[in-house]
Formats: structure tokens, sequence, C-alpha cells
């Protein structure tokens, strides 16, 4: 266990804040040089759209009310608590973050740009590297055992 000092990720930024630079960025280079991808007719992809977006969302709602429940932050810049295993978390090791790469999936389909479509993997890498293989060496760190247990059972991303 930590002795409370630093006790945090030392990850690169919060990911909301990813979330939204990458979404920025998709914005503004569309509105420097616009780049509409025609794959698909409107209809199919704004109903992927929805569908995608009422699973994130619900994904969302589950994670941070299990992490609620659990009485361990949800935010990573905060000390955890403890290691959450239920809901979730027996599926994914990071649905919060899933969530977030998946609303930007969403963005790209219903605006069909290719900016965003490009800014999805870019997104997903900031996370695993700057996110989420932090966390990880972090929770080890703290919990030992505990983590790294569930962590052979239950997948990093889906």
């Amino acid at each position: 266990m930590s002795d409370g000092q630093g006790d945090v990720a030392r990850i690169i930024a919060p990911p909301p804040l990813l979330f939204f630079a990458y979404l920025g960025a998709a914005w503004g280079a569309d509105t420097l040089y616009s780049w509409n991808v025609e794959w698909a007719p409107v209809l199919p992809r704004i109903v992927a759209g929805f569908l995608l977006s009422a699973f994130a969302a619900s994904l969302g709602a589950w994670a941070i009310w299990v992490m609620a429940k659990a009485k361990t932050p949800v935010e990573p810049w905060h000390p955890t608590e403890r290691i959450v295993k239920r809901g979730p978390f027996g599926l994914t090791r990071n649905p919060l973050y899933l969530v977030l790469t998946t609303m930007l999936l969403v963005m790209a389909l219903v605006v069909n740009w290719g900016w965003f479509y490009l800014s999805v993997p870019f997104l997903f890498a900031t996370l695993h590297f700057g996110v989420v293989m932090r966390e990880e060496r972090y929770l080890e760190g703290k919990f030992g055992d505990e983590y790294s247990s569930p962590k052979k059972r239950v997948r990093r991303w889906f």
C-alpha cells in the first residue's frame, strides 16, 4: 500500500479532457480542410450511432454506479480506494475508456467526417498508453495480487 503521498495513477491527462481534445482537433481539422467520407447512407449510420451511443451511455452509467456503490472514485487522478470486480468491470477492465472511444466513433458515424474516423484510433492509443498502462502500474503497485489476479481473467478492453 502507498503512504498516501502521491497515491494516484500518473496519467497524462484526465480521460474526458483527452476525448474533448481529439473531438476538438477533428472538428478544427475539418474546418481547415473538409473531409467527408462517403461509405454508407445516412440512415444506417444514424441507426448505428444511436445504438452505439445507447450502449455507451448504459455501460458508462452502470460503471459509474458500480464504482459509487464500491465507494471508490471514478476519477483516475484521485487515489483508488478499492478494486472493483463486479458489473462491467467483470467484462472489461476499462469500461469508461471504452465509452469515450465509442462516443468518438459515434460522432464519426453521425457527421461522417474523415477526421473523426481518424481521431478514434489516436484517442484509443492515447488512452491505452497514457492512461490505462499507467493506471495498471499504479494499481499493481498499490494492490498487488488483489489487482493482478482479476487482471488475468478480465480483458483490458473487450
